[in-house]
């Protein structure tokens, strides 16, 4: 929303934007505010990552955007690194997703009848609301929400089917090992909080698209066609 309202000329968005750059990243911006014309050696002295594991798309992203909302002018020479980020994000539109019954198959539903005939229902669900509260403590430790998890998995079914899911790959991954229930709870928790992790990925990539090419290049104005028309105010 607030791309599309800079992109539309919003001043106060931003200002918004500068003001939030220069809050969180003072540093660079202080230097940043120094440039008046963006070579590609400056490109990537700027948007050299301080963790030697992570990538320059953040930092490129990021200092190509800051360019344009201080009007600073960036050579021809950062060409490239408009095609790079292009192609990563052709690279993120393209790639295959991996689905739990995809993974899973048939043994999923197997795994649901099993789990239902071979343990009780509410010791389960009491086993699953106790390690339910211990990692909303957690959250809260790590200065989270305590739902953060729970509002993060977007692919969350509710707790016996979260377990029957566990135990399907559990026992793909460990074929000829049997798991008691205090274990299924375990691993389930785990798989909660990868779930999590992974639709947390997928909506930054989308944001990442939207940041690249504008909200067109995603399937949201299909899903919610745009019930607000600028052009007839």
């Amino acid at each position: 929303m607030m791309m599309n309202m800079y992109n539309r000329g919003s001043e106060y968005t931003k200002a918004l934007f500068i003001n939030r750059y220069r809050t969180y990243y003072r540093k660079e911006y202080k230097t940043v505010c120094r440039f008046k014309h963006f070579s590609y050696d400056d490109l990537i002295t700027l948007a050299k990552p301080e963790d030697e594991r992570a990538d320059f798309i953040s930092g490129f992203s990021r200092i190509l955007f800051v360019a344009d909302l201080l009007g600073i002018e960036v050579g021809a020479d950062c060409n490239y690194v408009y095609d790079y980020l292009n192609q990563y994000g052709h690279l993120l539109h393209s790639k295959e997703k991996n689905f739990f019954d995809k993974a899973t198959g048939d043994s999923y539903f197997e795994s649901l009848d099993e789990i239902k005939a071979k343990y009780d229902a509410k010791q389960l669900y009491s086993l699953d609301s106790k390690a339910s509260k211990f990692l909303e403590n957690v959250m809260k430790w790590l200065g989270y929400w305590p739902e953060y998890v729970d509002w993060c998995d977007e692919n969350e079914r509710g707790p016996i089917e979260r377990i029957a899911l566990t135990h399907s790959i559990y026992k793909h991954t460990f074929p000829k090992q049997e798991i008691t229930k205090e274990e299924l709870i375990a691993y389930s928790t785990l798989l909660h909080c990868a779930s999590a992790m992974a639709c947390n990925q997928d909506w930054l990539e989308e944001s990442l698209r939207v940041l690249l090419y504008g909200a067109a290049s995603t399937d949201f104005y299909e899903s919610f066609p745009a019930k607000f028309r600028p052009e007839n105010v």
